[in-house]
């Protein structure tokens, strides 16, 4: 018996591909390819292929990510289309396909009626943010939804289901508990129909045991690959040091395990600068709590609505719906247990690491929850069911108008620096060049290889070890040709998922360009000026996150 078979009789109605899904497909290709012709790469963007063309599949896997706080998926994708030979500017465009796969899977499988097929591949994060930026978010895209479609469809085929799962478990911290999320669900609707049915346990059913296995052996290598090593300086990293140090002293009723005792950088040289603190605020209990309360409001309402009470009315509406729409024994709606994969992500991000570039994960795992907890196709919507609707749409026009502003605005600004910066390089191809600070990094794959001779590594490696910008001095003082500073600015609206419901503090951006070690004003006290300024915006919903720039410095007429 065929799926299609299967759903009928379980009350799902089977559909075919229609001209509308063709339509919608169309839609968001163009809208997708948009975004691509004009769109500048981060240097977060640049981070990721630098690795997978500095290393192989082993490397990356064993040493290569764990300075990043990611396990290898992304990176051995992009290591195998290098492989391919397809260039830094192709890599995009097989991101683009990557996305477009997922709105094939969402339009083809997905029991949502056709107003919400056609608008919802067309929001910010399916359209631009998790398909135009070349990020591993874009790989959770197919692989949720694919899972999905076999969760709700009631598939007997366990082992592709662990395969999706142990690849989402691979994507990132929020693809790992995501996948986490999935497989709880996937047991439960396991156990309820063997229960009910009367067939053999899960221990005796060899699909079963193999499926288990694939998916252990998935979470063990994004475990493996990801956990960081003691000296990793990357913010996200250092958080999971801190929880293991936590769990470690919890478990071995010790003060702190002697391998997670933070690393000791030495001492500050005459001839090394010193960075500036960021503010400290010194918070009230009251002040403590608002803060705390808006970072969990926004961690739900951020990726939904620019208007956090209509943010708060989605997720409400989700709930409603887990609860009211009763579960089915075969093919389709799963009743609160659908909820999983989404509340595991809320749960762990009120509290965790969360920019909001990562919120597509979060946007994905609100659609992932509404596929499995929406209402039968065969049975016809209740006035609940279509006030739910209607909420949805208009959330999916609030979307797409940041889709269209990000389109807009990125064929009037740069979103990056990294192309012009590129460009003004090359015309001094040979000369001695210095880059500074993480971002002047996003110039480096436009090269064949480092042309900074300040940095050992191809890539920036995120060592408590490392200290390029510490070191400005020395490197100036060997009067590089062209200095390149990578710095950027907050946006004191789109920053952080809480500042809808708070005020940034006064402290937001008192460091210019992030300039922490002024190697800036450093560079013109000893030679050089400032000749240019290569900037762009990473867009989100009506503004920005960012403002990133690439300063050039070059030495003074006096100097020269």
């Amino acid at each position: 018996m065929s799926w299609m078979e299967r759903s009928a009789e379980a009350g799902d109605r089977p559909r075919r591909w229609s001209g509308w899904d063709t339509l919608a497909l169309l839609l968001d290709a163009a809208v997708v390819s948009i975004g691509l012709l004009w769109h500048d790469p981060w240097a977060d963007e640049a981070q990721a292929w630098l690795i997978a063309r500095s290393m192989g599949f082993w490397q990356i896997v064993a040493h290569g990510v764990r300075y990043e706080g990611s396990p290898a998926l992304w990176h051995c994708f992009l290591h195998l289309l290098i492989l391919l030979h397809v260039s830094y500017s192709g890599m995009a465009w097989a991101t683009g396909a990557m996305a477009l796969a997922g709105i094939a899977i969402f339009l083809r499988w997905s029991p949502f009626p056709p107003i919400l097929r056609l608008l919802l591949p067309l929001t910010f994060w399916l359209a631009y943010q998790d398909a135009v930026i070349a990020r591993s978010y874009v790989l959770f895209t197919p692989l949720g939804f694919a899972a999905a479609a076999l969760l709700r469809n009631r598939a007997q085929r366990p082992i592709l289901l662990a395969v999706i799962l142990a690849l989402c478990a691979n994507i990132s911290l929020h693809g790992f508990l995501a996948a986490l999320g999935l497989a709880a669900v996937a047991l439960m609707q396991a156990w309820r129909s063997r229960s009910r049915s009367g067939v053999a346990g899960l221990g005796r059913n060899p699909a079963g045991i193999a499926a288990a296995l694939i998916l252990l052996t998935g979470v063990s290598v994004a475990v493996f690959s990801a956990y960081p090593p003691p000296d990793d300086s990357w913010p996200a990293a250092t958080n999971i040091v801190k929880s293991a140090k936590r769990m470690d002293a919890q478990l071995l009723g010790r003060p702190l395990a002697a391998k997670y005792q933070p690393h000791s950088s030495a001492t500050t040289a005459a001839d090394q600068l010193v960075p500036l603190p960021y503010p400290r605020h010194h918070r009230t209990p009251l002040q403590s709590l608002h803060k705390r309360a808006a970072r969990i409001l926004g961690t739900i309402t951020f990726p939904l609505s620019d208007a956090g009470l209509y943010g708060l009315l989605l997720f409400g509406a989700l709930c409603w719906l887990a609860i009211r729409t009763p579960p089915t024994l075969e093919a389709g709606p799963m009743g609160w247990p659908g909820l999983l994969p989404y509340l595991v992500l809320v749960l762990i991000f009120s509290s965790m690491y969360l920019e909001p570039r990562h919120c597509g994960m979060m946007m994905m795992g609100f659609f992932i929850a509404l596929w499995l907890v929406w209402p039968s196709t065969t049975q016809p919507l209740t006035r609940g069911h279509r006030i739910v609707t209607a909420l949805l749409v208009l959330m999916a026009v609030e979307q797409i108008a940041w889709t269209a502003h990000a389109l807009w605005r990125s064929t009037r600004t740069a979103s990056a620096p990294s192309t012009a910066t590129a460009a003004f390089l090359k015309q001094y191809s040979g000369v001695p060049v210095d880059g500074f600070y993480y971002h002047s990094i996003n110039v480096l794959p436009y090269f064949r290889r480092n042309i900074y001779a300040n940095q050992s590594s191809p890539y920036w490696l995120w060592s408590k070890h490392q200290h390029i910008d510490r070191d400005a001095p020395i490197a100036i003082a060997k009067r590089p040709r062209i200095i390149v500073v990578g710095g950027f600015r907050w946006s004191p609206r789109d920053s952080a998922v809480s500042y809808d419901w708070k005020r940034p503090g006064a402290g937001l951006n008192s460091i210019w360009q992030n300039d922490r070690y002024r190697i800036v004003a450093y560079a013109k006290q000893h030679g050089y000026s400032e000749t240019h300024d290569f900037c762009g915006y990473q867009f989100m919903r009506f503004g920005y996150v960012e403002r990133d720039c690439d300063i050039i410095l070059e030495p003074s007429a006096e100097a020269r």
